[in-house]
C-alpha cells in the first residue's frame, strides 16, 4: 500500500515537473490572442474582451477546457457581454458568495473539484489582468456545470444491460438558469427550481449534513469482531458498542459509560440500528450487524451522494400523484394530491431475476387475472410436471396453442410434448384464476417493454421476512386490495367495486381514466418520517458501479484542477 502511494506520488511529481518545463511554451498557445496578450486586457474594455473571446472557436482557457462554451456565448450575448463576476477589476460580492457555494458543493452531494473552486480562488486573488479574465469565464462555466448537476446529478448511469433504464429528469436547465444570468432570479430561487421537491430528497440532504458533522467530530469507532452477544450478557466490547451507537444517533449519550453489561438501553439502541440497516431487529449482536457497524463513514456519505443523484433522475412533473417502488428498500409509497396516501411492503426480483428500474404510467387493473407464464418460468415448471404428472393441472395451468391460441389439455400431451424445448415451440403456459394463481386476485398494469407489473400473491409469508428479493422480476404487494380501492377512489369511482368483482370470480379489466405515474427506483439510502436515516444492501450491484464511476470522476477533476493550479503558478506575465 505504501509502495503504491509512493509510486503515485512520484508519477504526480514527474508530471508536474514536465508541466513546469513546458508551460511557458504552451500557456500562450493554448489561449486565443485576446486572452493571452496582457496589453489587450489592459487596454480593452471588459465587454469588448468578452465579445472578442466568444468570437473565436477556441474553447480552452489556460489549461481548462470549457464544458459549455456555446451556452456561455449565449449568456454573455444576452447580457451585452457585461461581466458577471468582475467589475472595475475586482470581484463582486455575488462572485464571492457563488464561489463559496461551489466550494461547498459536497453539501448537495456533488463533487466540488468539478467546479475548480481552488483554482478560481487563486485566480480571483491575483492582480494579474489575464488571471481576472480567466476567472470571469471559468467561473461562469463552472457555475453552469454546477446548475446542470443540481438538476441531473454527477452520475450519468447507463446500465440497461442489468436493468437500469431510468432516464434523467425533465428539467430545462437553460430556461431556469437564464433567469439567473439575466438578473431576474436569485441564486436561491434558481437552486429551488432545479432541485427535486420530494420529501425524501430533502430528507437525504439533511442526513448528508448530519453525516458530515459526524465526520468532522472524528467519525465513528470501529467495532471489534468476536462472539455474538445478546441481552443481559457481559463483555468488554459493550462500552465500545455504546460509543459506536451513540456516534450514529442510535443510543442517547446519557447511556454511554464503561459498564460492560448488555442492558436494556443497549438492546434498544442496537435494534434501532438494525431497523435502520434492514437487519432483523432481534437485538442480537451477530456477524451481519457487526459488518454494518463497521461500514466506514465515508462510504455512507458516498452512498447518500449517489442516492441524491437518483432523485434528480426522476421526472418532476408528477410530484402531486405517483407510485414509487424502492427495490432495495422492499417498499412502495403512493402519493396522491401531494400527500403520502399509503406505504406497504413489497417482494422484488431475485439478483438473478432483477426487477428492472424504469418509469411508466398505471393504466388499468385486472381483477381475477390469468397468468401468462414467461418462457423462462415455464422452463422451471415443466420439470415439476415431468417428475409429478398432473402437477400443472392441479394448479390450474393449461396450454395455449401458439398456432391457434386455443386451450389444450395438458393431459393430452405426452412426455415428449412436455419437454421444455418442444413445449415452448408449440405452446404457451397459462394459469387460470383461483387460489393457486401466482398473481393472486389482482394485478396492476403499466404496460412496458419489460413485462413487469404489480400484483397480489398467494405467498403472503414472504412479507414477514426482512429481505424480500424472491420474485422473477415483477413486484408483489403486501396490500393489493387497499391499493386498488385507493386508485379507484382517485379515479372517481366506488372502492366497493373491487369487492363485488372479486366475488364474481370472472376476469375483469378496470381502465383508469386518471393514469398514475409509476417509478421503479433503486434507493439504498433514505430518511423516514421520523428523521431516521436508513441504509440498505446493494442487492443488484448498482451502488458498486456508481461508486466506481464517482471515484473516477473525482480523480479526473482533481487532476485537472491540480494541473491548472500548476499552470497558473508558473505563468509569468510581464507588467509591460
Amino acid at each position: 500500500m505504501l509502495s503504491q502511494k509512493y509510486n503515485n506520488n512520484m508519477k504526480m511529481t514527474t508530471r508536474r515537473s514536465l508541466l513546469k518545463s513546458t508551460i511557458a511554451l504552451t500557456a500562450t498557445a493554448a489561449l486565443p490572442l485576446s486572452l493571452s496578450t496582457p496589453a489587450f486586457a489592459r487596454e480593452t474594455s471588459s465587454r469588448e474582451f468578452l465579445k472578442e473571446f466568444f468570437s473565436h472557436s477556441e474553447n480552452t482557457v489556460g489549461t481548462i477546457k470549457l464544458r459549455y462554451k456555446e451556452e456561455l456565448a449565449r449568456i454573455y450575448q444576452q447580457r451585452g457581454y457585461a461581466p458577471l463576476w468582475i467589475q472595475k477589476g475586482k470581484m463582486t460580492f455575488t462572485s464571492k458568495a457563488v464561489l463559496k457555494k461551489l466550494s461547498s458543493a459536497q453539501l448537495l452531494g456533488l463533487d466540488a473539484s468539478k467546479y475548480y473552486s481552488r483554482l478560481l480562488s487563486q485566480l480571483s486573488a491575483s492582480k494579474n489582468p489575464q488571471h481576472r479574465f480567466q476567472f470571469e469565464i471559468i467561473m461562469t462555466d463552472a457555475l453552469y456545470t454546477y446548475f446542470d448537476d443540481v438538476a441531473h446529478g454527477n452520475l450519468r448511469q447507463n446500465d440497461a444491460s442489468s436493468g437500469w433504464n431510468l432516464k434523467e429528469g425533465n428539467i430545462d436547465v437553460r430556461a431556469i438558469t437564464t433567469e439567473f444570468f439575466t438578473g431576474n432570479h436569485s441564486f436561491r430561487q434558481t437552486i429551488d427550481a432545479l432541485e427535486p421537491d420530494h420529501p425524501r430528497y430533502k430528507g437525504l440532504l439533511k442526513a448528508l449534513h448530519s453525516h458530515y458533522v459526524m465526520a468532522a467530530a472524528g467519525g465513528w469507532t470501529e467495532f471489534p469482531n468476536g462472539p455474538a452477544l445478546e441481552y443481559d450478557e457481559s463483555d468488554s466490547r459493550i462500552p465500545v458498542l455504546k460509543q459506536r451507537l451513540q456516534q450514529s444517533g442510535d443510543l442517547a449519550e446519557t447511556h454511554v459509560d464503561g459498564d460492560e453489561k448488555f442492558n436494556l438501553a443497549v438492546f434498544e439502541g442496537l435494534t434501532n440500528f438494525q431497523n435502520r440497516h434492514g437487519l432483523q431487529p432481534d437485538g442480537v449482536l451477530g456477524p451481519k450487524t457487526v459488518a454494518e457497524l463497521n461500514v466506514p463513514l465515508h462510504k455512507r456519505i458516498s452512498q447518500i451522494h449517489m442516492n441524491l443523484d437518483r432523485w434528480r433522475w426522476l421526472t418532476r412533473s408528477d410530484k402531486q400523484s405517483n407510485i414509487i417502488v424502492n427495490v432495495p428498500g422492499y417498499d412502495l409509497d403512493v402519493t396522491l394530491h401531494g400527500e403520502l396516501a399509503m406505504t406497504m411492503k413489497v417482494v422484488v426480483g431475485k439478483p438473478g431475476n432483477r426487477t428492472p428500474l424504469f418509469s411508466d404510467e398505471m393504466e388499468h387493473l385486472v381483477v381475477n387475472p390469468s397468468w401468462y407464464v414467461p418462457s423462462s418460468i415455464t422452463r422451471e415448471l415443466l420439470p415439476r410436471e415431468l417428475a409429478r404428472p398432473g402437477y400443472l393441472a392441479r394448479n390450474r395451468f393449461e396450454a395455449l396453442s401458439l398456432a391457434t391460441e386455443e386451450s389444450v389439455s395438458l393431459a393430452s400431451l405426452d412426455m415428449h410434448d412436455k419437454h421444455p424445448n418442444n413445449f415452448l415451440s408449440n405452446y404457451r403456459l397459462r394459469q387460470l384464476p383461483g387460489k393457486s394463481n401466482a398473481l393472486g386476485d389482482i394485478k396492476f398494469m403499466f404496460p412496458n417493454d419489460y413485462s413487469i407489473y404489480l400484483h397480489d400473491t398467494n405467498a403472503k409469508n414472504l412479507f414477514d421476512k426482512t429481505e424480500r428479493a424472491y420474485s422473477h422480476g415483477c413486484v408483489r404487494l403486501e396490500k393489493p386490495f387497499a391499493l386498488a380501492k385507493l386508485l379507484l377512489q382517485h379515479d372517481g369511482r366506488s372502492a366497493a367495486q373491487i369487492d363485488t368483482l372479486l366475488g364474481q370470480k370472472s376476469t375483469t379489466t378496470l381502465v383508469l381514466d386518471r393514469h398514475v405515474p409509476v417509478h421503479l427506483t433503486y434507493q439504498t439510502a433514505w430518511v423516514d418520517g421520523n428523521g431516521k436515516t436508513h441504509f440498505r444492501p446493494d442487492i443488484y450491484g448498482h451502488d458498486k458501479k456508481a461508486g466506481e464511476s464517482l471515484d473516477k470522476g473525482k480523480s479526473f477533476y482533481a487532476d485537472a484542477e491540480n494541473y491548472a493550479l500548476d499552470a497558473t503558478n508558473d505563468i509569468v506575465v510581464s507588467s509591460g
